[in-house]
């Protein structure tokens, strides 16, 4: 079993790109014997570790960027091959008010510093958190807004013990919350059309699971199986930002966002053009959507376009599973209450 790192304990990642021993997980592979994309990726961190460290207070309050009103064709018609492309299809146009998106991942110690806990299994203050499940996800969301006095986005009510709880989406709410997945497709693309805001993957084969070649149009801007270093991801921020200053959104670990479905593997999109999607309606045993890739993920996966699901009725997680937030720019238009969707 691999030995955990505290989250108080120094961030030891540099020593491993120079082949010094991390006493708190397994030997690494010195730079010299790291080929690649991952060898790049040791360089960088080498380079980044005489940046000077942030603040307490810069580490645990979200920094957030303005993303502006604008319209999106969302889905590719590009895609890897079987069920999982199918879901990207079709494309359709889309239109996003104005709002709110962190600029990085929730890290281990803004989780920690409202939730009380780390559930991730690699340990490191600035990583993403991660094995975090969706409803996780919305209780920090409601924490963080309780402790900056700030309007909770969500109600949770029990469910039965058949169903999963209930979550209701106060639209009208100035609190933190998890972007749509439309909100978050149209920030990860910042205006691009290609399969990342770096261009089109020079190769396209399984969505994730397998296939950790090197990827040219990924490197400084996404970690993925085929360059990230080490396990467990890499300090968030680190790499290229998009156009809009949203880093990691490709890579580092999946995010989820709010909307539900019915199935594992998310149906084809209805195709017709859309203002402020939501998802589907529904609620209980079903899955909730997630985006963007991960460092244990093929290059594939970390496609602007690519929607993974999973269950969370039993709030299931993984290793690398975590989330970003989101918030409404401004006053809400509608004063509807959403019941999961």
């Amino acid at each position: 079993m691999v030995p955990l790192k505290r989250l108080g304990e120094p961030l030891l990642r540099g020593d491993v790109c120079l082949g010094r021993p991390d006493p708190w997980e397994r030997a690494r592979p010195a730079a010299a014997q790291v080929k690649g994309g991952a060898a790049l990726a040791c360089a960088l961190v080498l380079t980044l570790l005489a940046r000077p460290a942030v603040s307490a207070e810069q580490l645990l309050r979200p920094a957030l960027v303005e993303i502006p009103a604008g319209a999106f064709d969302m889905g590719s018609d590009r895609g890897t091959p079987g069920a999982i492309s199918r879901n990207e299809r079709p494309v359709h146009r889309v239109t996003i008010s104005a709002f709110r998106m962190a600029a990085t991942e929730v890290t281990q110690a803004q989780f920690e510093a409202v939730m009380g806990f780390n559930p991730s299994h690699f340990k490191g203050v600035d990583l993403p958190v991660g094995d975090v499940g969706w409803y996780e996800a919305v209780a920090y969301a409601n924490a963080l807004s309780r402790r900056e006095g700030l309007q909770p986005a969500y109600r949770v009510e029990p469910g039965s013990t058949s169903t999963a709880p209930l979550v209701f989406w106060d639209r009208q709410a100035d609190g933190y919350r998890l972007p749509t997945e439309a909100e978050w497709e149209y920030a990860a693309r910042a205006g691009s059309t290609a399969d990342t805001y770096a261009g089109d993957l020079r190769r396209m084969g399984p969505g994730f699971g397998g296939g950790c070649e090197p990827e040219p149009t990924l490197d400084g801007i996404g970690w993925h199986c085929g360059n990230a270093p080490v396990e467990g991801g890499m300090p968030v921020g680190r790499l290229r930002p998009n156009a809009w200053g949203l880093h990691d959104m490709l890579g580092n670990v999946w995010e989820w966002v709010w909307d539900w479905d019915d199935n594992f593997v998310p149906g084809p999109y209805s195709g017709e053009a859309r203002a402020d999607p939501t998802g589907k309606p529904g609620n209980g045993p079903g899955a909730r959507l997630l985006r963007g890739g991960s460092w244990y993920a093929s290059p594939p996966a970390l496609r602007a376009s690519m929607r993974i699901g999973h269950v969370v009725w039993t709030d299931y997680s993984h290793i690398d599973f975590g989330f970003r937030i989101a918030r409404n720019a401004g006053p809400a238009v509608s004063l509807l209450l959403e019941r999961n969707r």
